[in-house]
């Protein structure tokens, strides 16, 4: 019964809650929006980087806004360059990092370790090949890959559809509009509702409706809801 006695599993809700780092897992990103229940936005900023912001005198409301929309400070001259090697986020590691790391730890561990390799969207099947085949050969026990984005469309399909351009899905909006003032909606209900079907675009929290996140193999969201 002791054959195996430590392990790094996934700390998804926990590290939310506990306002600690997610296991071995790199920041996703370093600010983000939080919604709380009387439909309020406040921006967070992690607080490490606010320290050393305010410290180096780099830090403004505009960084922060930037941040919030980038999620990286990769390509943001105004903080300096070594800065930026120090605060690097999910999708700044390659995915050969993300597996290297996860690979050190393995060695000393006797069970699985709890780690996502991410992917931007534009991954190949290569890309992911790779990673299993990096995994195999630093004997980890189990590898976790997330591709940005794969979640925004259904998953499996009878057969593929040419997606549609950019002037189709205008068209169509159009008509849906038109015809929605035509049967007498105001046209604040329509604005708002084209906003919100715009902000659905990816994954949404089914408790606070901020946008989710691929972490540690759970599917997490800041407000402390998460999915394994």
């Amino acid at each position: 019964r002791n054959a195996l006695v430590t392990t790094v599993a996934p700390t998804g809700t926990i590290s939310i809650l506990a306002g600690c780092s997610a296991g071995i897992e790199p920041l996703y990103s370093l600010a983000f929006v939080r919604q709380i229940l009387n439909g309020e936005q406040l921006p967070e900023v992690h607080p490490y980087f606010q320290e050393v912001a305010e410290r180096e005198k780099f830090a403004s409301p505009d960084l922060t806004d930037r941040l919030v929309r980038e999620g990286s400070c990769r390509g943001i001259a105004e903080i300096p360059a070594r800065w930026r090697d120090v605060f690097a986020c999910a999708h700044d590691v390659s995915p050969e990092g993300h597996l290297r790391m996860q690979a050190a730890f393995q060695e000393f561990t006797d069970n699985a370790v709890s780690k996502t390799v991410n992917f931007r969207s534009g991954a190949t099947v290569d890309d992911v090949r790779r990673v299993f085949e990096l995994a195999i050969e630093n004997d980890v026990k189990g590898v976790t890959v997330y591709r940005d984005g794969s979640r925004k469309s259904q998953p499996m399909a009878l057969r593929a559809e040419a997606p549609a351009t950019a002037g189709d899905l205008s068209a169509s909006v159009g008509r849906l509009v038109s015809l929605a003032l035509a049967r007498g909606a105001a046209p604040g209900e329509v604005a708002r509702a084209l906003s919100s079907a715009a902000a659905a675009s990816t994954e949404a929290c089914p408790e606070c409706g901020r946008t989710l996140r691929r972490e540690e193999g759970c599917t997490k969201c800041t407000c402390g809801y998460s999915r394994c």
